[in-house]
């Protein structure tokens, strides 16, 4: 899959004021949401607290969108869709109805509009604002602050005007709690009465500001000296120690491209650089011809080649030297229109750390990973990117299938994740702490759904140390953890650096139903040593804790409590154990045997002993066949146990309905010998952590 579109973040003004004063026109990019119908088209990001939600009532009316409620601690940011096909934006005007306040007395901290340009962090990470504060705005582009809280020295409660992150105006609104028709207020009412009030920003072609607050014009035609430039829509909400609510509706958002010829698509990867410059109409056309000089981090270079096609004229420059995963290049392509008006695309484009081709040459199998593995040395720069290039040039590898994506060193594995019941590497060396290891991996998996809600699948990576997992033909929405979507290729999800657990969450939306793959990198420097790919149905990015996580594949296995539970008889008062006892020589080998056996319910020349238990603490009553006597020594004498025998190749079945006092976590422990299985029957429970030899089912986390 190609990385998504770079767009370039400045054209010649030159240009851009050579053609304000004609009659052209421009087709401007439109956006409306009355939140009746969710947050189309919508990046979301989360960054602390609860995630931004749409809430069916209460709005202006009908729907609305929440960023923040009044709680502390919370930042959201949204980003808005490209509807400029690319070309440089010269105005927009932005409106929403909005709802601030009922919070904290003294409240905090407030929100932001911004375009941001091409290569700012926030557009791909959503964070990276001016002193890490939403309200303050973007580092780049124009951003208009609504900065609710006096954070010391000059900052000021009130209106921030910043372009490319310097402010160029600040307009005090410093009365708190105010009424909802009060423009010097930035609360739209007193605490628990706050009611809507509409906030509206133009941005003229001449790159005057206007904005206006409740009606009243607060910010009078300021000139920003805005030069055109790619980019996208952002808008961002933080409370800290202090809060207000920050909601919104009825929003509106109308771009205006520049109308000349621009540079709409420049990536960088694996082959090489590809640039794309689209005439705007007939207004402003430029031919192979009229393409100028090309410079790579200030060295001119020679284009490779350029043609065109349709009103797109493609420049392309493979360099001798490979780009390298994971980099970051600026570049300057200079061309000139019919009218020989001089134009500019520019900006900073990085590659991605997977290549644009296969991660692996092996065809991906249904529910099955598989994997290669790659020992060359040490990972010097220890980076994912460097990984990459060192998986494509691997020499000493070792190759294998795994139902999952679960594997750890024995002698130091480290955190482990949530599923512990890990695979050794393959490559593994017993009893020696294995370190330099890269891992690569495919597997092809089924998406089902019609809506795209329900095409949603939130993924959840754990390592120690660095990933890279992409979704081949979707993309990754939203993501929650130290990790970050790849700037430079929205289908995957990486933590590029060494750490403990790289424990990240990201949300991919699939466009339609069907079969898809996906790759992993892994790699792992010295000290502790796992990786863990799982997955849940719709999006849990944000509250991992609401549903049954599984490892994602399985081929060839299934969960140990599969299909129906093994038989137990009914009656036991609730706290106390249901209890089958079976006693057949055949069936206890495992416990994969046991349950099945078990659950068949055909007990032919087994003895079958059933009975009420108050809890469940057996132990054989021979002194020499105990074993262990676990935590509670009250033990209870099997059911059917024989005096003075060795009772051997039992199954003992279990069920018990517990009362639960309040929700939240609770731990249970098993101290069994030999095997054992315990399973949530319940709707909603789920083991999120286990301790000890066993694990969680990576197919069934409620066991």
């Amino acid at each position: 899959m190609n990385p998504p579109t770079q767009r370039p973040w400045a054209v010649s003004l030159k240009a851009v004021t050579a053609l304000a004063a004609t009659t052209l026109s421009a087709s401007a990019g439109n956006y409306q949401n009355d939140f009746s119908g969710g947050v189309s088209d919508l990046t979301i990001y989360t960054l602390a607290g609860a995630p931004p939600e749409v809430r069916a009532t209460d709005g202006n009316p009908g729907g609305y969108l929440k960023l923040t409620d009044a709680v502390n601690s919370t930042t959201s940011t949204v980003i808005f869709p490209d509807r400029d096909q690319g070309f440089p934006v010269q105005a927009f005007t932005f409106e929403v109805d909005c709802r601030i306040g009922n919070g904290s007395e003294v409240p905090a901290d407030g929100f932001c509009i911004a375009f941001a340009r091409t290569g700012d962090p926030v557009l791909t990470t959503g964070q990276g604002f001016v002193g890490g504060a939403a309200e303050e705005g973007t580092t780049t582009g124009l951003a208009i602050g609504f900065d609710t809280y006096n954070n010391g020295g000059a900052d000021q409660i009130g209106f921030t005007v910043r372009v490319d992150g310097d402010i160029i105006t600040e307009i005090p609104a410093a009365t708190l709690n105010g009424a909802l028709d009060d423009p010097s207020s930035l609360q739209t009412g007193p605490v628990g009465s706050a009611g809507w009030a509409r906030f509206k920003v133009v941005l003229s072609a001449d790159g005057k500001l206007d904005v206006f607050w409740k009606g009243a014009k607060v910010v009078d035609a300021v000139d920003t000296g805005w030069t055109p430039s790619g980019g996208r829509m952002v808008f961002a909400a933080r409370t800290g120690g202090l809060n207000e609510a920050h909601h919104f509706d009825n929003l509106s958002l109308t771009t205006t491209p520049a109308p000349v010829a621009a540079v709409t698509l420049a990536r960088v990867d694996d082959n090489g650089y590809h640039f794309e410059i689209t005439d705007f109409g007939a207004t402003s056309v430029v031919t192979p011809e009229k393409v100028g000089t090309l410079t790579i981090d200030g060295a001119a270079v020679t284009p490779t080649s350029v043609t065109k096609a349709g009103n797109v004229t493609t420049v392309t420059y493979v360099p001798a030297t490979p780009v390298v995963n994971r980099s970051t290049y600026e570049y300057t392509l200079n061309f000139t229109d019919q009218a020989n008006l001089s134009l500019s695309g520019r900006a900073t484009i990085s590659s991605p750390v997977l290549p644009t081709g296969n991660l692996l040459a092996a065809t991906p199998v249904n529910n099955l990973w598989t994997v290669r593995e790659v020992r060359d040395g040490a990972i010097d720069p220890f980076d994912i990117g460097r990984a990459a290039v060192m998986f494509k040039n691997a020499v000493n590898v070792t190759d294998g299938e795994n139902p999952f994506m679960n594997f750890s060193d024995p002698n130091s594995a480290g955190d482990k994740g949530m599923f512990k019941l890990d695979t050794p590497f393959l490559s593994d060396v017993p009893d020696v702490d294995d370190n330099d290891i890269i891992q690569g991996a495919n597997i092809s998996v089924q998406i089902t759904g019609t809506t795209p809600a329900e095409l949603q699948r939130t993924f959840w990576v754990q390592s120690d140390d660095a990933f890279a997992l992409r979704a081949k033909g979707a993309k990754f929405i939203n993501k929650n953890g130290a990790g970050n979507i790849d700037p430079a290729d929205e289908a995957t999800l990486i933590f590029a650096v060494g750490t403990g657990n790289s424990n990240t969450r990201g949300l991919v939306q699939f466009p339609a139903a069907g079969t898809y793959t996906l790759e992993f990198l892994y790699c792992e420097g010295g000290g502790g040593a796992f990786n863990e790919v799982a997955w849940a149905p719709g999006d849990f990015v944000n509250n991992p804790d609401a549903t049954n996580w599984t490892l994602v594949g399985g081929g060839g296995v299934t969960p140990v409590l599969a299909g129906s539970l093994p038989a137990t008889p009914t009656g036991a008062p609730e706290g106390q154990w249901n209890v089958r006892e079976i006693r057949n020589s055949n069936s206890a080998g495992n416990l994969t045997d046991a349950i099945s056996y078990t659950a068949a319910n055909d007990f032919t020349g087994a003895t079958v002993s059933d009975g009420v238990r108050p809890v469940m603490n057996y132990n054989d009553d021979l002194p020499n066949a105990k074993g262990a006597t676990g935590l509670f020594n009250n033990d209870l004498s099997l059911i059917g146990n024989e005096v003075g025998v060795d009772d051997n190749n039992y199954i003992v079945a279990g069920r018990i309905t517990i009362p639960v006092p309040a929700p939240g976590d609770y731990t249970l422990e098993g101290i069994v010998d030999d095997g054992f299985a315990v399973k949530i029957v319940t709707p909603g429970g789920r083991f999120v952590a286990s301790g000890g030899p066993g694990g969680i089912d990576p197919l069934d986390s409620s066991t």
